[in-house]
């Protein structure tokens, strides 16, 4: 025990001894002890640091204890294929880039460039290979996998067996060999069988609907399927005909297609088809355009009484005066014989017929007569116009006593006197009844649109003929032809009137 303190004691006194020499002053780094640097402008040894992280950003601490740079920039900075960072980035050796070079062998050449690897500069190209089925262009010649064929192999399914031999593909072998497939006229051996298009004939063309049902294809052996003739029936794309019939093969009739401004009569009226592609088949008593507002119909033209309802006629009510059968009643009764309502263009409409009458013409072809508030909207359109034609009167537009007819003309007669919806001489030509009792009389009912001829009654006695140039008569006149706007407005007279001025349409309620 004693020992070892005398050693410990003796090992300080020495250490103690060397400090002291130390302090006396340094000339050189050499003349400190481990961990300091001599800071000659004061001969003194010092340390700046222990640890790296004591140091500013870039330098570390040297085993002198001094903060030094940790790289010293080499080759002015620039770097070179030397294995040292030159430019003190923290890489080495990056982004250098030599020459182009080339490796060469009995397989071939492989182009590439001088890259420095590990301080040294190294050709980059491939070693040329022979080539395998690799996915790979292992010589170097700009093809992949080229002249590889391996050994025979064959395919086969129900229509035959088909011969080749293994390929390259994508890297990996696969039998080069045809699937056998049935037989086509394509000027190929499809079935394997050593003979090409043979028994082919003809065959069914893609579309086997309407016009083009058993059409039928013929093969030019060695050129394929002559091209479907499916005749000039035939349309492609959207159909454009209204005729009946499928054009378009698609297995729909007339879909689609513009409505033709013509009447369902005679044999047409009941064959249980849309012959005029306006969506209804077999509509009742000629031609009907669709109401803007509500789910109802209403005929295009005033209507003339027909003794059959597929209004083939005979029709009556189109003389100046009556000259209706003796059994046409005036007052609805079941034992009557029914008389039709036709909605037809090119005939002198029917009137003298009472409201009784046109009620019974309409019922019979399952129709009613509109109410003023349907027929006003008929006439004004979506749009509400004060007139069918517009918002302004145009006393010659419709046959208004201001025309040289003097007289009710035939339905359609008056080309411009027509609604946006296509209903003709709403306005003129004749009164029409309407099936609503009349606001300020319960026992008349109410009629729309005015006729060809206008008497003003003059309040100082007696009747003459209209004159817009008369300023008392111009709001009666304007309003006399008016679509009947506003609902208030009422023109009317009793049930069992008779007058060449008066007709009426119907109106037909349909799902």
């Amino acid at each position: 025990m004693i020992k070892i303190f005398l050693e410990t004691f003796a090992l300080t006194l020495l250490l103690s001894t060397a400090c002291s020499n130390q302090d006396q002053g340094c000339g050189s780094d050499e003349d400190c002890p481990s961990g300091r640097y001599c800071l000659l402008s004061m001969a003194e040894c010092i340390f700046d640091c222990t640890f790296d992280s004591e140091c500013r950003e870039g330098y570390k601490c040297s085993t002198r204890g001094q903060c030094v740079r940790k790289c010293t920039p080499t080759a002015g900075g620039v770097e070179q294929c030397d294995g040292v960072d030159n430019d003190c980035d923290g890489e080495t050796d990056e982004d250098l880039h030599g020459d182009a070079c080339s490796k060469e062998n009995e397989h071939g050449t492989c182009s590439g460039y001088m890259g420095c690897i590990e301080g040294a500069w190294v050709c980059d190209a491939l070693e040329p290979d022979e080539e395998t089925c690799n996915g790979v262009d292992d010589d170097c010649d700009g093809e992949t996998d080229e002249g590889l064929q391996g050994d025979a192999c064959s395919k086969e399914n129900e229509h035959g067996t088909c011969s080749g031999f293994m390929r390259c593909t994508d890297g990996a072998w696969a039998c080069g060999a045809l699937v056998p497939a049935e037989e086509d006229c394509n000027g190929i051996d499809d079935d394997c069988d050593g003979e090409t298009d043979e028994e082919l004939t003809t065959k069914a063309c893609p579309l086997d609907a309407g016009v083009c049902s058993g059409t039928q294809t013929h093969c030019i052996q060695g050129q394929g399927w002559q091209e479907c003739d499916y005749g000039n029936s035939y349309e492609q794309g959207d159909e454009r005909t209204c005729d009946l019939l499928d054009n378009d093969c698609d297995g729909q009739t007339d879909e689609g297609v513009e409505a033709l401004d013509q009447c369902e009569v005679g044999a047409e009226a009941f064959d249980g088809l849309d012959n005029n592609c306006n969506g209804l088949v077999d509509e009742p008593g000629g031609c009907m355009k669709k109401h803007p507002f509500f789910n109802l119909w209403v005929d295009t033209y005033e209507n003339v009484i027909s003794a059959s309802a597929d209004c083939t006629g005979p029709f009556y009510g189109q003389t100046y005066w009556d000259n209706y059968p003796a059994d046409f009643p005036d007052i609805p009764d079941a034992g009557d014989k029914p008389y039709y309502a036709c909605s037809l263009p090119g005939l002198m409409p029917s009137r003298n017929a009472t409201w009784y009458q046109a009620s019974v013409a309409c019922q019979a072809q399952g129709k009613r007569l509109c109410t003023k508030e349907e027929w006003a909207q008929a006439c004004g359109g979506p749009a509400y116009l004060d007139y069918p034609y517009g918002e302004v009167f145009v006393p010659d537009l419709c046959n208004t006593w201001a025309t040289s007819n003097n007289d009710a003309v035939p339905t359609g007669s008056m080309p411009d006197c027509v609604t946006v919806d296509g209903e003709y001489d709403m306005s003129g030509n004749l009164w029409e009844w309407v099936s609503d009792e009349c606001k300020w009389n319960s026992s008349r009912k109410g009629i729309q649109g005015g006729a060809w001829y206008c008497y003003y009654n003059d309040p100082n006695g007696g009747y003459e003929v209209c004159d817009l140039n008369d300023p008392n008569q111009v709001e009666m006149i304007t309003f006399m032809y008016h679509c009947g706007w506003p609902m208030n407005g009422w023109y009317c007279n009793e049930p069992d009137t008779q007058d060449p001025g008066y007709g009426f349409r119907c109106c037909w309620d349909s799902d």
